[in-house]
């Protein structure tokens, strides 16, 4: 990751707030997103701390309403208790995307690239990725970021593979349902 991230620490990234008025009234918005270049960031500045929670991105049939229930949630914790919230997610039709939601909602693809430059620019305290299912879990995956806030890679390894995770109910004896896979 650190080669990553001094490879790209050239490249600037600047954020830009997105007009949910279609310019017909003065607003203010906490909705983000990234744009390559050195350009005016528009970002409210904040000197609390903060947390990034990475979302689920886009919703697939039949999965993600529960993770965006949980990230809303979270979200809505943390600012209650002082620390600024800041959200990653690419899908805008969620509640997590909300205006009142959080803090900061920045609309960006989750891959490990956008996680860096928001890791470098707002300085997280925490990252929470254990909400947001298999994508955000497979974008920190393997990654040393040593700010998570969720389980260690080890468990993160279990939880993703469907044949280890089979393995460890077995061997916890915990009751499953019969089950192969193809």
């Amino acid at each position: 990751e650190k080669k990553f991230f001094k490879f790209n620490n050239n490249n600037k990234l600047s954020f830009k707030k997105i007009d949910s008025c279609s310019n017909e009234f003065v607003c203010s918005t906490s909705y983000l997103y990234s744009i390559s270049g050195n350009y005016n960031n528009e970002i409210r500045y904040s000197i609390n701390k903060k947390i990034l929670i990475i979302g689920s991105g886009v919703n697939r049939i039949g999965q993600s309403l529960e993770f965006d229930y949980c990230c809303t949630k979270a979200s809505k914790f943390i600012k209650k208790i002082g620390i600024d919230s800041i959200i990653l997610n690419c899908n805008p039709e969620t509640v997590s995307t909300d205006y009142d939601v959080s803090s900061q909602l920045i609309f960006d693809p989750i891959i490990k690239k956008n996680i860096f430059f928001i890791l470098n620019y707002f300085k997280p305290i925490f990252i929470i990725s254990q909400l947001g299912g298999q994508t955000s879990l497979n974008t920190i995956k393997y990654n040393n970021f040593t700010k998570q806030l969720s389980i260690n890679n080890l468990i993160n390894n279990i939880c993703n593979s469907k044949i280890k995770f089979n393995n460890f109910l077995k061997i916890e004896k915990l009751n499953i349902f019969k089950n192969f896979f193809l």
